[in-house]
């Protein structure tokens, strides 16, 4: 994992906590892990957030949704929202 990749990971989780449509959302998480490698996605505390990120990307894609984010950083559970396009 680069010195370039670890500057990213602040502003990536921000955008990540922005409402956004899935598309974004999941090309935004494939951007920041593309550059980790598992050992460090699993190890190092920095990057733990993104492990929600992927599991929330994973989800949108199964379940329609008109946008969705993660949550703030102080925030315990969920680690994500998304909304039903349906009840808007």
């Amino acid at each position: 994992m680069s010195e370039e990749s670890l500057k990213a990971l602040p502003a990536g989780r921000i955008a990540l906590e922005r409402w956004q449509t899935p598309a974004s959302f999941i090309a935004k998480v494939k951007e920041l892990a593309a550059p980790i490698k598992s050992d460090k996605l699993f190890n190092r505390a920095e990057v733990a957030f993104l492990l929600g990120a992927m599991v929330l990307a994973e989800f949108v894609k199964f379940r329609p949704s008109g946008h969705v984010r993660l949550v703030g950083q102080t925030a315990q559970w969920p680690t994500g929202r998304s909304d039903h396009p349906r009840l808007q």
